[in-house]
């Protein structure tokens, strides 16, 4: 069956995939080529450039839901047993979308820049732009990209991991407790059952002797 978690688990294969057919394919020829320019031309580097982010960006932000759906289901969402709304993954999914587009788009209009990277079989952002709009460009993408989803998932799993320690430690005491009320109660048994067994045997002597 599949659930919301496993809704951005198929789309990540999915743009991993698509990330493969369609980006990788130039990248091939101009490693056989020995430069980009050889066999191919700026546009194509472009291309190559958008279809990397735009999928890479995705990949990346569909990973930063999928934690927070772990947070949702061990820490949060367990104590109210309130269930997730389809709206809510749906919105989330479009958030990714919308949210990578712009990312990869906004160098095609004029803010930040798509360029032949140093090696020269490959493209991606421009990182010498020294332009002003290329900085506030670079600055952007490096916080929404690599700060906020290395923070947000470094903090949803610190609550994870203390919540399971809770949780661990929860069932610990209580598997004692059963364990010491069971210890107790079997204890409390025997005793009966040799307080039982000396009574029938000194019943059994008196009743010996008298009929001797």
């Amino acid at each position: 069956m599949i659930n919301e978690k496993m809704i951005f688990i198929i789309a990540i294969f999915v743009y991993g995939f698509f990330h493969s057919c369609f980006a990788f394919v130039p990248v091939i020829i101009a490693e056989f080529s020995g430069h980009w320019f050889v066999h191919m031309s700026e546009a194509s580097c472009v291309y190559e450039a958008f279809v990397n982010y735009y999928c890479g960006t995705s990949s990346m932000f569909y990973h930063v839901c999928i934690t927070f759906r772990r947070y949702l289901g061990i820490v949060a969402l367990p104590l109210n047993n309130a269930p997730i709304e389809k709206w809510r993954v749906a919105l989330a999914f479009a958030g990714c979308q919308l949210l990578s587009l712009v990312l990869a788009i906004s160098p095609l209009l004029g803010f930040g820049s798509y360029g032949l990277e140093a090696h020269g079989t490959s493209c991606g952002l421009a990182w010498n732009d020294r332009s002003s709009t290329g900085k506030a460009y670079l600055i952007g993408i490096g916080t929404v990209c690599y700060v906020l989803p290395v923070t947000i998932t470094s903090i949803v799993y610190v609550l994870i991991i203390k919540t399971i320690r809770v949780l661990d430690c929860a069932l610990l005491n209580t598997l004692y407790t059963k364990f010491v009320s069971a210890y107790n109660e079997s204890t409390l048994f025997l005793l009966v059952a040799k307080i039982s067994k000396a009574i029938d045997i000194l019943l059994f002597n008196d009743f010996f002797k008298l009929t001797k």
